[in-house]
């Protein structure tokens, strides 16, 4: 079990940092945009691979620890792949992942039964997912000093015949010597509107549920409850960060780990001489 980590610190959106790569008919520009739905990057000619394909230069070394691409609309049959350098063109790369599936092995195959089409992968079914918005986080062991940055995204057979990408984040998450306490809460909000009419009809406006989690950490360094003090000031509700409770429960991923807004608490409090507490409240980002 993975400690709780927050990424905050979104270093593509350093000056200096240039996106390039692919064929995108909305631009790689809109990875930047925090309106990650109303604003994404879009590629519609997804039967080449390479026009999937995404570079960042940051300008200068950077040491990264998570990569994520929020609000995707990848399939289930997606794959990437990503690699760092500290030479254009990749002719050094100091870090070159393989292909592997965007949603891979979730369950046991064995908790499945045999007729079921997921059984040999372990994938969820599209069904399983539907309400969800998905997320992909790459996380790299013991985080890599790089430049130059490529992932390259594989969705040919995606049945809407175009692929989104909502933001792009990658950077260092905050991780605290001992975790969050016992008692975090998994909540949701739903936002569907139900109506009725004269005639007793029912009228459905079905709409995403938004996630919400609430954690505390009760042993904490100053340094550590003064680096979340400084998290919360800087991105006041505004601008998103990215909590995961447990990087290594890939199970479970999908359901708890996507771009928030801090909507409450952030406020350090000295327990005793060693130890300070901070509560933080997220609420999932959807547009």
């Amino acid at each position: 079990m993975a400690r709780g980590a927050i990424l905050h610190d979104n270093l593509v959106l350093d000056a200096g940092t240039v996106l390039s790569g692919g064929t995108w008919a909305l631009p790689l520009a809109n990875l930047l945009d925090p309106r990650m739905i109303a604003r994404p990057a879009r590629c519609t000619v997804i039967a080449n691979p390479a026009n999937t394909r995404i570079e960042v230069d940051f300008g200068a070394l950077k040491a990264i620890r998570w990569i994520a691409l929020c609000h995707h609309t990848l399939s289930l049959q997606a794959t990437v792949a990503y690699r760092a350098s500290t030479t254009s063109g990749h002719t050094g790369d100091v870090l070159s992942v393989a292909s592997q599936l965007v949603l891979g092995r979730i369950v046991s195959s064995l908790s499945l039964p045999w007729e079921e089409p997921n059984f040999w992968t372990g994938q969820p079914r599209v069904k399983d997912i539907a309400g969800y918005s998905r997320h992909l986080v790459l996380p790299l062991t013991g985080g890599t000093v790089a430049r130059y940055w490529r992932i390259d995204l594989n969705d040919t057979a995606n049945a809407a015949g175009q692929v989104d990408i909502g933001y792009l984040m990658m950077g260092d998450p905050i991780v605290a010597e001992y975790n969050f306490d016992l008692g975090r809460s998994l909540g949701r909000r739903s936002r569907s509107i139900i109506d009725e009419t004269p005639g007793g009809g029912i009228i459905v406006d079905r709409r995403r549920i938004a996630r919400s989690q609430a954690m505390t950490w009760s042993m904490l360094s100053k340094d550590e409850a003064m680096r979340l003090y400084d998290m919360v000031v800087n991105r006041d509700t505004i601008d998103p960060v990215l909590f995961v409770p447990d990087i290594e429960d890939t199970g479970n991923l999908f359901r708890e780990a996507w771009p928030a807004r801090i909507t409450g608490g952030g406020e350090p409090r000295r327990l005793d001489r060693r130890f300070w507490s901070i509560s933080l409240e997220l609420q999932e980002v959807l547009a």
